[in-house]
């Protein structure tokens, strides 16, 4: 074995930020190279001699943890080299065998660099990127090969491989010392700077216009030693939060905002990038406001049986509707909206009605909406505002409409198409008013403080159903706090509970669902209700002894934890009867379940 073998590799940084082939979104990315020197017959003194004499004079070393599309990129390296100059350099990686530390020989042997790699000069070429850039040069006795995105590191390699195919000849190949080569990221990207220690794990379109990237591998001491890169990055901060161990922070551009979400439990860092221009940023400012009426909650009741309207509450099968509708009465008259049931007349007028009878002590001119909720894109929880928008939109002033639609891809990976609910937002509402929600940020509406919890960028490019891309958020108003969220499918749901745990604690809690499946038994100890919404209507609520095998939500296994809790005071059905509660609500003294009415 030679001298040269008996060294580990030496380091430089290579991070192949890889997007996904679905990334609609994807910025391009603009080459600039230097101009490739002319062959050279002999190599400089100074310059890197990679092969001569038909013998390999470095090893290429990529990261241990490279994916199989970066190790892809630079097994195509390696290739063109031995193609060109029939020698095989040794291609392996910065594996470190047990306790061993490199020394500094060690740490700066010759090599070609590629990957992420644990050498000490990795950190040092990657603190200057951001992501989406790419960097190829010669720094010593190394070529570092830092790609910072899937296509910057395709261009990069093409290069490489076109240099050596002019500039290699049998048994020898070498590079000279001011060899560099750049690529550059998109205007978004250079809002990004690499995290020194994080490992890149994909680029997920995440619909609206909009991508996340995928920093996995973050230790909490990097994460804050990045916070305070970010802090000096010239971008302006505009909101910061935690939930439990979970932070989050906003910064924006001119042009873009960044969405930055740090969960230590699984030492991921996900950015979501937005257009400024395609959302607007949710108000953060303490309000000003009067009061003029006090606060409550009304659950809607939406059962109704349109194919029997002689006889409406009686139901023999599943030909019937419910959908979900929240209504929070605001100290300043306004109200916030969740969901609201089906694209019927019936239910809109419903909803108008709601609204005029709650305001009727205060009488406004207008009715003002401070934010509607839309969980997610199924007609019985956005169809409504499709209905109402069209028959009394006119009559009333909506502030912002919140939600997030996810990305075709997300709904074709479970086979689901995505609905009309962006087509529907677009229509109604203006982008200065569009809330796309994301983890992490919080809203001020009057007396109702929001924290969104969760949303699609936690999941990834692949879902279990569309009822996984609801979007989960807490209010709290009047002292009390309310958890909401939509039909969330099991992969959601569990990705909470892990996430965040024990700081789902909230005073109420939506089922998941309807009831149906989606809830978990973690889930409702994690938020460790006092009250019970449910959005069910009775006929699938109740034991019916006459209707062998009807389905009847209150008996799954997965709700078990709503009738074995004690601290539990009461479960308020939606069924076909509307309830009002003024907030704070005073919790029963014994536990009150729902009584049968129709």
């Amino acid at each position: 074995m030679t001298a040269f073998h008996r060294y580990l590799p030496a380091l430089l940084a290579v991070v192949c930020l890889l997007g996904l082939s679905a990334c609609q979104t994807a910025p391009a990315q603009d080459t600039v190279t230097t101009a490739a020197p002319a062959p050279v017959t002999e190599p400089a003194s100074t310059d890197l001699v990679l092969v001569s004499g038909g013998e390999a004079k470095v090893q290429l070393i990529r990261s241990d943890d490279a994916n199989a599309e970066t190790t892809a990129e630079f097994t195509r390296l390696y290739k063109k080299i031995a193609e060109v100059t029939g020698v095989y350099p040794e291609f392996t990686t910065d594996y470190i065998r047990g306790t061993h530390t490199r020394s500094a020989e060690e740490d700066g042997i010759p090599a070609i660099l590629a990957g992420q790699t644990n050498y000490s000069a990795s950190g040092e070429v990657i603190r200057g990127l951001s992501y989406g850039e790419g960097v190829a040069k010669v720094v010593g006795q190394q070529l570092i090969v830092a790609a910072v995105d899937q296509s910057a590191a395709i261009q990069l390699v093409d290069e490489l491989c076109a240099y050596i195919e002019a500039n290699g000849r049998a048994g020898e190949l070498s590079i000279p010392a001011d060899y560099s080569l750049t690529v550059e990221a998109s205007e978004q990207l250079m809002g990004v700077p690499v995290v020194d220690g994080g490992i890149f794990a994909g680029r997920t379109d995440v619909g609206d216009n909009a991508y996340t990237l995928n920093i996995g591998h973050v230790t909490s001491e990097e994460y804050d030693a990045y916070r305070a890169r970010l802090a000096e990055s010239g971008l302006t901060q505009y909101s910061a939060s935690e939930i439990g161990k979970n932070r989050f922070v906003t910064y924006i551009s001119d042009a873009f905002v960044y969405n930055y979400l740090y969960t230590p439990t699984d030492e991921m860092l996900r950015v979501v990038i937005d257009k400024k221009s395609n959302t607007a940023l949710p108000p953060v400012a303490e309000p000003a406001y009067t009061k003029v009426c006090d606060t409550s909650l009304t659950q809607l009741g939406l059962e109704y049986n349109y194919d029997n309207p002689s006889n409406p509450y009686k139901f023999t099968q599943s030909d019937w509707q419910i959908g979900m509708c929240y209504i929070f009465r605001l100290e300043d008259g306004s109200f916030i909206i969740i969901d609201g049931g089906f694209n019927q007349g019936r239910n809109a007028k419903m909803l108008w009605d709601k609204l005029k009878e709650l305001s009727a002590d205060y009488k406004p001119n207008k009715i003002t909406i401070a934010a509607w909720f839309l969980t997610h894109a199924h007609g019985d929880h956005y169809g409504t505002f499709k209905n109402f928008m069209e028959t009394y939109g006119q009559h009333v002033e909506l502030n912002y409409l919140v939600y997030n639609a996810a990305s075709d891809a997300q709904y074709k990976s479970c086979n689901s198409s995505a609905g009309g609910m962006t087509a529907v937002a677009a229509t109604y509402v203006p982008k200065a008013k569009t809330i796309i929600a994301r983890p992490g940020q919080t809203m001020q509406l009057a007396n109702a403080d929001i924290e969104m919890i969760f949303s699609d960028e936690f999941l990834g490019a692949s879902v279990k159903s569309a009822n996984s891309l609801c979007i989960h958020f807490r209010i709290t108003v009047a002292g009390q706090t309310f958890m909401f969220a939509g039909d969330s499918d099991t992969d959601a749901t569990n990705q909470v509970v892990k996430l965040y745990g024990k700081e789902l604690a909230s005073d109420f809690v939506q089922v998941i669902h309807h009831g149906a499946t989606g809830g978990t038994v973690a889930y409702y100890q994690c938020v460790d209700p006092t009250i019970v919404l449910w959005p069910l209507g009775e006929y699938d609520y109740f034991v019916d002894t006459g209707v062998p095998g009807k389905t009847t939500r209150s008996t799954e296994t997965y709700n078990s934890y709503i009738f074995t809790s004690t601290k539990i005071r009461e479960v308020i059905l939606a069924g076909h009867t509307d309830r009002t509660i003024a907030l704070p609500y005073a919790y029963p003294a014994d536990r009150v379940d729902p009584v049968r009415v129709g």
